[in-house]
């Protein structure tokens, strides 16, 4: 019989692995895809364990700024509800689950060290599934010269694409050191692959974050010995000559980079941020909440439209009460990697924390999944670096 830590296990396995198929709806059912199967099915494994996996002690502050921001999104959506609004604008039933499955995640870490990064393996091979599906040509679409699979965002395809990268190129060194050889040249053959599907996604932000990290990494990545680095350096070199000769091939990405560089083109989210100004100006201290913004956005744009930031987004909902109290937990979550870097010589951590950048300043961090993830890796990091803390049987 499968012990519940097993089922536990496999839930939180199946949760990453699906995060790359996160709009996928196999049923057609207009609301169930498999990321959401796969987050219901991981929280039914937990439920017997319920108050191991919600103890908060540990992450109070961490946590307070998020709950609090969510209670300020609910009591200004309440009271700028109107005959307009809609009904589930009122809560953020996703970013409140995903602050859920956060502290889940963490606890997950506490119970059984190290089951997040084993877990990434997991989402690393979504990544390659999709790679797949793409060379394939199965659930393949173009969009404006770019690349959709299974009707994905494809800026969110890049994205999750570039975090999959970065975990496998700053992973690859510990594998190998470990004796797993054969492991590590395994994933590094897959690199290629999906680096071309990447680049046919057209996300900027998806490339942008994965140079940033790689170099940050090989600036700031320890080894055990200096050779080691010498060779690490001399391989990066010979890797960013691939990558700049497979940028050199991609059409639509060249075309969007140099239509940034030379004429400030931010696919029409600048037009977006200009409009949503006046909302901030007029609501600077409390905002709107959602229903506030629901009714704003459709009087402007005609339907709803995503601030496409979340700086502005928390602007909007909260105001600059908001937006204190969202800084204060990235602030925090900052430093804590940086804290594990310093003790533990994990970079990791710290380099993943750059893509998930690129979704608050160009996307929907709020409710990405993949960020909620890293979020927790990151902050699970405390109990490598606190010799007091102990697990709670």
């Amino acid at each position: 019989m499968v012990s519940k830590e097993r089922l536990q296990e496999f839930g939180l396995f199946f949760y990453l692995f699906a995060i790359n198929f996160e709009v996928y709806d196999p049923f057609n059912s207009g609301f169930l895809s498999i990321a959401k199967i796969a987050a219901g099915f991981y929280l039914f494994t937990v439920l017997p364990d319920l108050n191991k996996f919600l103890f908060v002690d540990n992450i109070a502050k961490y946590l307070k700024p998020k709950v609090l921001l969510l209670f300020s999104m609910t009591i200004m959506s309440l009271i700028n509800f109107d005959s307009y609004s809609l009904p589930s604008s009122l809560f953020d039933f996703t970013f409140a689950l995903n602050i859920i499955i956060w502290i889940i995640l963490i606890n997950h870490e506490r119970l059984s060290p190290g089951i997040i990064k084993r877990g990434l393996l997991f989402f690393i091979l979504g990544s390659i599934i999709l790679t797949l599906f793409y060379h394939l040509n199965i659930g393949v679409r173009y969009e404006g010269g770019r690349v959709t699979i299974l009707g994905d965002n494809q800026n969110a395809i890049g994205s999750r694409i570039s975090i999959s990268i970065l975990i496998i190129i700053f992973s690859v060194y510990t594998w190998w050191v470990s004796g797993k050889k054969v492991f590590a040249l395994m994933l590094l053959t897959s690199i290629p692959l999906m680096l071309s599907l990447m680049l046919e996604t057209g996300s900027r932000k998806a490339v942008i974050a994965l140079v940033l990290s790689f170099i940050i990494g090989i600036i700031f990545l320890r080894t055990k010995k200096n050779s080691h680095k010498i060779l690490i350096i001399l391989i990066a070199c010979f890797c960013t000559l691939y990558f700049i000769s497979m940028l050199s091939g991609s059409e639509i990405l060249m075309k969007r980079l140099l239509a940034t560089a030379e004429d400030g083109d931010l696919a029409g989210r600048d037009r977006i941020w200009t409009a949503i100004l006046p909302v901030i100006f007029e609501n600077p201290f409390f905002g709107v909440g959602q229903t506030g913004f629901y009714q704003f956005s459709k009087e402007t744009f005609g339907a709803y439209n995503s601030p496409h930031n979340v700086i502005l987004e928390v602007l909007a909902y909260t105001g600059i009460l908001g937006l204190i109290l969202y800084l204060n937990f990235l602030i925090k979550v900052i430093r804590t990697t940086i804290q594990n870097y310093s003790i533990n010589k994990d970079i990791l951590p710290l380099l993943l924390l750059i893509p998930v950048f690129g979704f608050i300043l160009g996307g929907q961090a709020l409710g990405s999944k993949i960020s909620w993830v890293i979020f927790a890796f990151a902050v699970s990091r405390i109990f490598y670096f606190i010799p007091k803390m102990e697990k709670i049987e």
